[in-house]
């Protein structure tokens, strides 16, 4: 099965892949059916039978299997299959926990949306300023950064502009630098991961 894609579609997708290891509840996402799993996003190393292999921006190779449920789309493209799939072609990728590939998007050979948005921060937001349009977030490393969000930020997970997001939720988040330094979001997921905890159940409770 094939269906057109464009490339704002597949900015958005490949960026939360690039920030991707961070799934929250209530995410409204089309592809919402792939935010469990393996995701990837690099090229193609090898393609065997029904295998393929992916390098992504980190040098690590990530194998993945098809079956007939797997979705291949490229960007104005009507009909994308497998056949299409080369070495040196870039893809992202997501899959379940199986690495049977669920979604597999051909990219243009030019598209590099490592150089266009080349900060990407993981950690906690610590302070929000909506009337400034800006939030911060410290790493897991204790680096304090502040961004700014424009009218073309794309919000992901458990919010759907600024004004919802809360100090104290965890953020992925994927940014250009500018050149005073501003750190400019295209994307950002957040979300409060504990309220997705089950609580522990103690076994000596009836």
């Amino acid at each position: 099965m094939s269906k057109k894609i464009t490339l704002s579609i597949i900015v958005a997708l490949v960026l939360t892949l690039l920030v991707s290891g961070i799934a929250f509840a209530n995410e409204e996402n089309p592809n919402s059916e792939h935010k469990r799993g393996r995701r990837a996003y690099g090229e193609v190393v090898s393609v065997g039978d029904e295998t393929f292999t992916v390098q992504n921006p980190k040098g690590d190779e990530i194998t993945f299997s098809i079956d007939a449920n797997t979705n291949f789309r490229s960007p104005g493209e009507d009909e994308v299959t497998f056949a299409d799939l080369e070495v040196g072609k870039k893809v992202a990728v997501a899959a379940g926990e199986d690495s049977v590939a669920k979604l597999v998007i051909l990219l243009p050979d030019d598209f590099q949306p490592g150089d266009r948005f080349n900060v990407r921060k993981r950690g906690e937001i610590t302070s929000v300023d909506v009337d400034a349009g800006t939030f911060s977030l410290q790493t897991p490393n204790g680096e304090e950064l502040t961004f700014t969000v424009g009218e073309n930020t794309i919000y992901k997970g458990q919010l759907e502009s600024l004004d919802e997001m809360q100090v104290g939720w965890e953020a992925g988040v994927a940014a250009k630098e500018q050149e005073d330094g501003t750190l400019l979001v295209a994307l950002v997921i957040a979300g409060n991961r504990s309220a997705q905890r089950p609580p522990v159940q103690n076994p000596h409770t009836p």
